[in-house]
């Protein structure tokens, strides 16, 4: 049974109201909700939320400032900086991201051990007509860490005024 009218006394201010299954067909405002919410929630929600929010539709705005326990799963995130103590998964979609070198473990100091090709191959098979080119801001100079450089199945132009150098490490 819905709350439709008040039949004793006077609802005031800053005074407790000890009601059960009030059904509003309005907005209702309260400084805390206790147990489960559906259907539209609109506003900031601050204080602890635990639970699983299911069914958010069109563009929702959702803020996680700090997990206290447990997991995120979120897919499709567009975000300005991620950090983290650690990433999973094999980078393959990453970009801008380049390794100079193989770590050979990633405890015990092997972290710090590397590996490296004596020699590698530009171009190959699908590769088509690739040009390596320094600008001048560059120092008009490209560089790799190997050796030797081996051309495979494509073309590779030197853009003039660039300059390659191999084994900028020193290690062979």
């Amino acid at each position: 049974m819905a709350l439709t009218k008040i039949t004793r006394g006077v609802i005031k201010p800053n005074e407790n109201y000890d009601t059960h299954n009030i059904n509003s067909t309005g907005v209702v405002t309260a400084t805390s909700f206790v147990g489960n919410i559906t259907g539209n929630v609109t506003g900031n929600v601050t204080g602890n939320v635990t639970g699983v929010a299911t069914g958010l539709t069109g563009q929702p705005n959702v803020v996680v400032t700090d997990v206290v326990s447990g997991d995120v799963n979120v897919q499709n995130v567009n975000a300005g900086i991620v950090t983290a103590t650690e990433f999973h998964g094999d980078g393959a979609n990453l970009t801008g991201v380049s390794g100079f070198a193989d770590a050979l473990g990633k405890t015990c100091g092997m972290d710090q051990v590397f590996t490296t090709p004596m020699t590698i191959t530009l171009g190959g098979s699908g590769c088509g007509i690739n040009t390596i080119e320094a600008s001048t801001s560059q120092g008009g100079i490209a560089f790799v860490r190997a050796k030797n450089i081996t051309i495979g199945t494509g073309i590779i132009h030197i853009k003039p005024g660039t300059t390659v150098k191999t084994n900028v490490l020193g290690l062979f």
